[in-house]
């Protein structure tokens, strides 16, 4: 879709001990983090399939799939079966190494 950075289609883990509230830090699945009891993830793909990913109780993920959508402004949509309502984030920044997200109304 145009308007987002080829950074974002990949899986991303959260990394809640970078969080600069309100504002959600990801890292690409396979960096070198610090131990964690475990992290959530997001997944986008180019054809609009997106998949979160939450901690298991057999030490695993459980992924969830989901569909997202972009506005005009680069703001992205998820929602996956479980929600309600779906999230919505702008992308504040994106590189190979690091994603921010900043939750929207």
């Amino acid at each position: 879709m145009p308007g987002l950075p080829d950074c974002l289609f990949q899986r991303w883990l959260h990394v809640r001990e970078e969080d600069e509230p309100p504002r959600l830090v990801f890292r690409p699945d396979g960096y070198p983090l610090p131990p964690s009891r475990g992290r959530d993830g997001l997944e986008f793909r180019r054809d609009g399939v997106f998949v979160r990913y939450r901690i298991s109780p057999r030490d695993g993920w459980e992924p969830t799939p989901g569909r997202w959508t972009a506005d005009a402004a680069g703001v992205v949509s998820v929602r996956s079966a479980e929600d309600r309502q779906p999230d919505r984030w702008a992308v504040i920044e994106c590189s190979q190494e690091r994603l921010v997200l900043e939750p929207q109304p």
